[in-house]
């Protein structure tokens, strides 16, 4: 029970002091409200971690997601955190509330099928640093060759680099070897997947890449 309650403790603090310290350098910086969505939507991956070390094989570690569904639809509604919603209701759709239910979609599929438990964590840091390079570095281009609508080469190659090193920093972390070969194809598919627009590249990414690394690793 003690651990538990360690578990909740410190993956709430991390969460809303990470979005505290992004909303005061948002005003200190003057960052834009895309880069300080990213830069929390990278570092939410570290909450990974967090529910590995605390809730894994517990049906707790759905408890935390599924609450940041329910905080992320009412900031949504209500703009509760700035710093993570965009300023008009044409571009503020619903990717932080569609994040925090993949997430619980991939931990629930952890419970039950546990030995897939290192392909959310894989999944989860592809998604936070592929979707957040492709954002950040992929807009710092005036000039970009468009795939599609908001979608760019530059933010796919981005997005490529982000995954592999979001799945680098998740093997160091955990001591789970990935060959470089796969760090590659499960970057790549990052990229592909990500051109899903409207939020729900969070669901794609996801989904695609637990998929494959399940069946890769």
């Amino acid at each position: 029970m003690t651990l538990l309650l360690k578990g909740y403790a410190f993956t709430y603090l991390y969460v809303f002091f990470l979005i505290g310290f992004i909303g005061l350098l948002q005003k200190v910086v003057k960052l834009s409200t895309e880069t300080s969505r990213k830069l929390i939507h990278i570092m939410l991956s570290f909450t990974w971690m967090f529910l590995y070390t605390f809730f894994w094989k517990s049906w707790q570690i759905l408890i935390v997601p599924i609450t940041f569904i329910i905080i992320n639809w009412f900031s949504y509604k209500t703009k509760l955190f700035k710093m993570i919603e965009r300023d008009t209701p044409e571009e503020n759709h619903k990717g932080t509330i569609y994040f925090a239910i993949a997430i619980t979609l991939l931990m629930a599929c952890a419970l039950i099928f546990p030995k897939t438990i290192m392909s959310t964590g894989i999944a989860t840091f592809c998604l936070c640093f592929g979707d957040g390079f492709a954002a950040m570095f992929g807009s710092l281009f005036k000039k970009r060759i468009w795939i599609r609508k908001c979608k760019s080469v530059q933010g796919s190659l981005f997005c490529i680099l982000g995954a592999s090193i979001g799945i680098i920093i998740f093997s160091i972390m955990t001591g789970f070897s990935i060959p470089w070969y796969l760090i590659t194809l499960l970057s790549v598919t990052t990229a592909l997947l990500e051109l899903v627009g409207n939020g729900y590249d969070n669901f794609s990414i996801v989904a695609g890449i637990y998929c494959l690394s399940s069946l890769l690793l």
